[in-house]
Formats: C-alpha cells, sequence, structure tokens
C-alpha cells in the first residue's frame, strides 16, 4: 500500500534531515550571507510569493516550507515559484531573519515585524493562534503542514512526508481570556474565532466525534491545542518566560496593549499559554469486564 511506498521511497539514497535542522538549512539557503542578503518576497491575497534559485528551492522543499507556485512576476530563467503560507512567511522573515516581505501595494520597502503580524492578521484574524501552533510544534521536532483535507488545521510528521505518514490532526482552538482584564478583550477575542480557517470553537460533541472518526479512518489521531496571551504581571506564562512585553510605543504590551488586544503586536508571543489535549473515541466493547470461563 502507500505506507509501503513511503517506506521504500525513504530507504533509498535521499537523506532527509530533522525538521530543525532542515528549517536552519532552509534559512541559510534563502540568506546564505548569514543576513546581509536576504530572499525577498511579495504579500498577495494573505499568501507570500517568493521567486528562488534551485538550492533554495531544495532546501524549502527538504524543510516542508511552501509549495510550488507560478513565479509573479518577470525572474530569471532558472527562478522557481514558491508560495509561503503565513505562519512560514512570518517564521522565515521574523524568528529566523532569512526573509523580507513586501507589500504588493507599498512599494520596495520591506515590512518590519509588527508591520508583517497586522498584515496577516487581517488577512486571517485566526493568523496569531494557529502561528503559535506551527512555531510549537514545529520546535519540539515535527514536520507541520497544513490539515486542511482532515478538517483540521495542520497535521504533524515525525519524519519527512515523503517518507512517512502524519500520526497527528491538531486541530487550533482559542481560550477564553483570564483574569480581570478578561471583559475587556472579550470582543477582541471574538474577531479571532470567526477567522477564514473556520471557527476556533467546536460547535457541539457532535463535530468532535465526526472529526476523531474521520481522522481515526485515515490513522491520525486528534490533538487539540489550546493557546491564550498570559495576562499576569508577574512575568509567568508563555512557553519561555520572559518580561511582560512591550507595545511598538513603549506601552505594556499586556491584553489591552496598544488597542485592547491581546495578540495586536508579535511580543506576545513571549507571553503565550499553550495545552494540549488528545482526544480519543471510547469503545463501550473495550471497557466490557471479561467473561467468566465456562
Amino acid at each position: 500500500g502507500e505506507r509501503a511506498r513511503k517506506r521504500r521511497r525513504g530507504g533509498g539514497g535521499r537523506r532527509f534531515p530533522a525538521p530543525r535542522g532542515a528549517v536552519l538549512a532552509a534559512a541559510g539557503a534563502l540568506a546564505p550571507g548569514g543576513g546581509a542578503a536576504r530572499a525577498r518576497g511579495q504579500l498577495a491575497g494573505g499568501l507570500v510569493w517568493l521567486a528562488v534559485g534551485e538550492a533554495a528551492y531544495g532546501a524549502l522543499y527538504l524543510a516542508c516550507l511552501g509549495r510550488p507556485a507560478p513565479l509573479q512576476w518577470p525572474a530569471p530563467p532558472e527562478a522557481r515559484g514558491v508560495r509561503l503560507a503565513p505562519e512560514e512567511a512570518f517564521l522565515l522573515a521574523h524568528e529566523l531573519g532569512c526573509l523580507e516581505v513586501v507589500d504588493e501595494k507599498g512599494g520596495d520597502f520591506p515590512m518590519g515585524p509588527a508591520q508583517l503580524w497586522a498584515a496577516l492578521r487581517t488577512s486571517d484574524p485566526r493568523f496569531p493562534i494557529v502561528y503559535t501552533a506551527f512555531r510549537h510544534f514545529l520546535a519540539k521536532g515535527w514536520f507541520v503542514r497544513s490539515g486542511l483535507s482532515y478538517g483540521v488545521d495542520y497535521v504533524l510528521y515525525r519524519g519527512h512526508p515523503e517518507t512517512v505518514h502524519a500520526e497527528y490532526a491538531v486541530s487550533v482552538q482559542s481560550l477564553p481570556p483570564e483574569g480581570p482584564a478578561a471583559a475587556g478583550v472579550a470582543a477582541a477575542a471574538t474577531t479571532i474565532d470567526e477567522g477564514s480557517r473556520g471557527g476556533s470553537t467546536f460547535a457541539d460533541w457532535v463535530q468532535v466525534q465526526a472529526l476523531v472518526r474521520l481522522c481515526g479512518q485515515v490513522g491520525k489521531q486528534v490533538v487539540v491545542f489550546h493557546s491564550r496571551v498570559s495576562t499576569r504581571d508577574d512575568g509567568e506564562g508563555g512557553e519561555d518566560g520572559g518580561e511582560r512585553a512591550k507595545g511598538r510605543n513603549g506601552e505594556s504590551g499586556g491584553v489591552a496593549g496598544a488597542i485592547g488586544d491581546a495578540w495586536a503586536v508579535p511580543t506576545c508571543l513571549e507571553r503565550v499559554e499553550v495545552r494540549e489535549v488528545l482526544v480519543g473515541r471510547w469503545a463501550p466493547e473495550s471497557g466490557k469486564a471479561p467473561e467468566a470461563p465456562r
């Protein structure tokens, strides 16, 4: 079957690097001068479009970043077109510093982290919480790909998708705000739940059951990923802890932030709290006591 074919294909001459090493190699291929000469992409339609050379194209493929795409502007004959998802583009531009992104309407000046963050949020209000999941699982050593075909946000691969099947299907859900400032951000949090990728809360348990059955039929376990920005002032919370974030004008980047929104600026990533829940289907037959021997 397909699983056996993938094992045979992976056992050939090509060796696939681990996710973290593959991403770093892709960053090096996009900015071979150590970041001095970064690749440049254009933001259009909520996606970032690139024209890259053969080496960068291959490195992005090994890192499971981007998809082949037609070239969107005149480029050298040997150039290859790549389309980056919003989270992939922000990872390469902000976290790794190997990509510059310009707006199709904004001229030739690359966008800074806050400007790019705001532009990607405008295209998809759920961008902040799905990006949190993307970087979280990537840091834990998984290849992370779109799970649109399975009705989820992401699917996770232990190895390169050319050699193995995905083991987990991830549905990203936002947690309600916490603390005394929760009421002040209720409206802002609601906007995240109405993004273009679908609502970020399950409608009912029937929806959960349908998702679990679907993913079970294709050999995947369902993981529900929750995230929110911590509102505590004691410097705790977040994936890595750290100080309370500041906005662009120096004001506190807490729940209210500069515009009354916990996800307003990318520094909120320093205070993100996450939770993973593995969801399974209970089979009544497996819980029955064994019959007494006759």
